[in-house]
């Protein structure tokens, strides 16, 4: 038996089922701007947990109800004849990895991440893999006390706004003094909690999928009217969003959460798990359109190694995991249902600008003793991180001087990239001085939302987009399957890939026997 997997415009690839059987054993001040996992795409892989690691019933709420059958499947592996003989895996770009894209300067001797980022503690698959693969872990540090907020024009160090958040100068209500950002916002979810007590889970949710987040605390009795400290949480730029996916995001996000990075880039996570595919891989292939019939699917792609030709490959199934806009640029015979494509074409994605600066001496380290963690502003620039990781051998290195996602991004996206370096620089002297001017060497830009392949950054829906379109994003169409991060939740991590591709996998699997 054939089964043939096709990434088509995608980001990610997909490995071959089976492969990590039985063997493979277990081992508030938030932003909003999550960055897309990537996406890569793993069939039989090791599940544990899944979201955020707080006892609150809200967020349990929020867990997959289907962990331990998952877990199980892996546990007991596929028998050998079970597995499909043979993988094709046909990605468009001329490169492995997707939505995880590590930069590498190879003249100054550092890196920087322009995709994903970070891993929570809690996502035991990709810690698993990376050891299985024998990669080492670093700490991403998401939290440093000795990093600033520029806000309103003032500037603070963060263990000053923690101690006292008035100091940010926002109008707030007598109520509200004293109280960050983040606990703000929790005060806004009380009424939540109290309904899914009242309501149940799956009620509470289909509820609130209704509210944007600027509607929630529009009718919240104690709405954060102090609403300019959004600034501080990103969540201004989501106001649109639905509120389901703040729940999401606050679970998964938090300055009290450890996280974790790929020593050495998160590419070498990527290069690894290349290295042991046993799979036919095609790059730089443009898949242009898929057919099935009773019995078979058909790709035809353009092909890298005939000059662009067409060319046809034919599987007993096809699993896509394209971005649901990436999967609009291809034809489908017969055509997609209109559920399906209604869903591809409405669900929204998030834009994401990273900006990357370089500078020939590490001030942040020598100046200010920041090691890792984030600075805050309410300018152009939005969110800055600083490396966690070592520069062995360098004395300069490079930070990631703005990091924006939706609104944000999309206005930088407009800007040239030259000019958004100046303009990204001279917010960074406004936190650490004119000085540091001297210093700079260079930088790099990536804007998902420009980007051929992803055509966005990662999928936040906006309201009733959970209720209308979940089922139908993952609904396979006969022979075609999906998956992706867009078709499960939450939205814009490897893991939930992951997921996507497990529950895909074994929808396969059973069709098959």
């Amino acid at each position: 038996m054939k089964v043939l997997f096709s990434t088509l415009r995608n980001r990610a690839h997909l490995r071959r089922s089976g492969f990590w059987r039985a063997s493979v054993k277990m081992v508030k001040d938030f932003t909003f701007c999550k960055y897309l996992s990537a996406g890569l795409v793993l069939l039989f892989v090791f599940i544990y947990n899944a979201g955020g690691m707080t006892e609150d019933q809200l967020f349990k709420c929020l867990e997959d109800k289907d962990y331990d059958h998952l877990l199980a499947m892996i546990d007991k592996g596929l028998p050998q004849t079970q597995r499909p003989k043979h993988v094709t895996i046909i990605e468009a770009s001329d490169r492995i990895g997707g939505r995880i894209m590590t930069y590498r300067n190879k003249k100054e001797g550092w890196y920087a991440e322009l995709g994903a980022m970070r891993i929570p503690s809690f996502h035991k698959i990709l810690l698993l893999m990376g050891q299985r693969l024998g990669l080492e872990f670093g700490k991403f540090i998401q939290d440093d006390r000795n990093t600033y907020y520029l806000i309103n024009g003032l500037l603070h160090k963060t263990y000053q706004v923690k101690q006292n958040p008035d100091v940010l100068n926002y109008p707030v209500y007598d109520w509200e003094r004293g109280k960050s950002a983040s606990e703000l916002f929790d005060i806004a979810l009380a009424k939540l909690r109290d309904d899914l007590e009242k309501m149940g889970c799956e009620k509470m949710m289909t509820t609130y999928d209704s509210y944007s987040v600027k509607g929630k605390y529009k009718s919240s009795p104690k709405s954060m009217q102090g609403k300019s400290k959004s600034n501080i949480l990103n969540e201004n730029s989501f106001y649109y969003t639905a509120l389901t996916e703040m729940l999401y995001v606050q679970s998964d996000i938090s300055d009290n959460q450890m996280y974790y990075e790929f020593k050495g880039g998160f590419q070498t996570f990527t290069d690894a798990f290349y290295g042991v595919l046993n799979s036919t891989i095609l790059q730089s292939a443009k898949v242009t359109s898929i057919s099935q019939t009773a019995d078979n699917v058909t790709v035809t792609f353009q092909d890298w190694r005939n000059r662009g030709a067409l060319t046809d490959i034919t599987g007993d199934y096809v699993l896509v995991t394209t971005t649901a806009k990436a999967a609009l640029f291809t034809e489908f015979t017969p055509p997609l249902s209109a559920e399906k494509m209604e869903a591809l074409r409405s669900v929204h994605y998030s834009s994401s600008t990273k900006v990357v600066l370089s500078f020939s001496e590490r001030f942040w380290e020598n100046n200010d003793r920041i090691k890792g963690g984030k600075s805050i502003t309410d300018r152009l620039s939005r969110f800055i991180y600083y490396p966690s990781h070592e520069f062995p051998g360098i004395s300069g290195g490079a930070v990631l001087a703005s990091y924006t996602c939706s609104d944000d991004a999309s206005l930088l996206q407009t800007v040239d990239e030259k000019e958004l370096q100046e303009l990204v620089l001279n917010d960074l002297t406004k936190i650490h001085g004119e000085g540091i001017r001297n210093l700079y060497t260079g930088g790099v830009v990536k804007k998902w939302g420009l980007d051929p392949y992803s055509h966005g950054a990662f999928a936040i829906f906006t309201p009733f987009q959970m209720r209308d379109y979940s089922v139908s994003l993952f609904q396979n169409e006969g022979r075609i399957h999906f998956a992706g991060e867009h078709t499960a939740r939450p939205h814009g991590w490897i893991e939930t890939a992951i997921k996507s591709a497990l529950r895909a996998a074994e929808k396969i699997n059973n069709n098959v026997h």
